[in-house]
C-alpha cells in the first residue's frame, strides 16, 4: 500500500533559473572588490570545475558557492575584511535574484494539496536546507503545511546521487520502501538510488523519455494519475 512520496525540490517541485543571479552576483563582486568582472567569473568557473573533478565533488562544504567564491577572491589578492563582506553580500544578492525568478506551474500549490490529503509527503535535496525554505515557502506559502520534514545535504552528510537521503527519508518516515515512491527529474540523482533500495519511482521531465523510471510524466499536474498506475500495479502483483 502506497503511504509515502518523497520528492526531490530543484526541478521537480519547481523550476530554478539562475542566469540573472549569477549576472547580479558576479557584477556585485567586481564593484566591490575592483577585481575584473570577466576575469572573476572566468576564475570562478575554471575553481568549481576542478573541484568537480576532485575527490571532493561530493563535499558538501567544497561544492557551496560560498567555498569556490572565498577560494577566487584570495586568489585575487582582496583582504579578507573586504571580502567576507563581499562574500555575504553576494550571496544575499543571488538568493534573492532566484527567488525572482523561480518557475513553478500555477496549481502546483493545488496539486501538493491534493496529494497532501493521501499521502505523508517529504522532500529529499541536496540543496543547503535554509536556501532550500526559502524556494519552497515562495512556492508553497508554508512549506510545513503540506511537507511532514526536508533530507537535506547537511542531514545526508554528501550530494547526489546518495542512497542515503532515501534511508533516511524511509527511516522518518516508519515505512519500507515498497509503501513510498520517489519523484524527480534526474535519473542519476534520484531514480537510480531509489530504485536500488527497491523504491518506485516517478520521473518528472519534459524531455527525457528513459524508461528507468517506472512511470514517466512532463509535469508535477500528472502525478496523480502516475500514483494511480503505480497503486493498480500493486494491486495485480498481490
Amino acid at each position: 500500500m502506497l503511504k509515502a512520496i518523497i520528492f526531490d525540490a530543484d526541478h521537480t517541485l519547481y523550476k530554478v533559473v539562475t542566469k540573472n543571479a549569477y549576472a547580479k552576483m558576479f557584477d556585485y563582486i567586481s564593484k566591490e572588490t575592483g577585481i575584473n568582472r570577466e576575469a572573476f567569473e572566468r576564475a570562478w568557473k575554471n575553481c568549481v570545475k576542478e573541484i568537480l573533478n576532485s575527490k571532493d565533488a561530493q563535499s558538501t562544504e567544497k561544492r557551496s558557492r560560498e567555498y569556490s567564491l572565498r577560494i577566487v577572491i584570495s586568489q585575487f589578492g582582496v583582504g579578507k575584511g573586504i571580502s567576507e563582506k563581499a562574500i555575504k553580500n553576494a550571496l544575499d544578492i543571488f538568493r534573492k535574484q532566484v527567488l525572482t525568478d523561480l518557475e513553478y506551474e500555477k496549481d502546483a500549490k493545488k496539486t501538493i494539496a491534493a496529494l497532501q490529503k493521501k499521502y505523508t509527503l517529504a522532500i529529499a535535496s541536496d540543496e543547503c536546507e535554509p536556501f532550500l525554505e526559502m524556494k519552497l515557502n515562495r512556492v508553497f506559502g508554508k512549506w510545513r503545511k503540506y511537507f511532514k520534514f526536508i533530507v537535506s545535504c547537511e542531514t545526508a552528510g554528501e550530494l547526489k546521487p546518495s542512497e542515503n537521503y532515501f534511508k533516511i527519508a524511509l527511516d522518518k518516515l516508519k515505512i519500507p520502501p515498497q509503501e513510498a515512491v520517489v519523484a524527480g527529474d534526474s535519473i542519476e540523482r534520484d531514480i537510480t538510488p531509489a530504485k536500488k533500495l527497491g523504491i518506485k519511482t516517478v520521473l518528472i521531465s519534459e524531455n527525457n523519455t528513459d524508461k528507468a523510471a517506472d512511470f514517466t510524466i512532463k509535469s508535477l499536474s500528472e502525478l496523480g494519475s502516475a500514483l494511480a498506475k503505480v497503486i493498480y500495479c500493486e494491486f495485480k502483483e498481490v
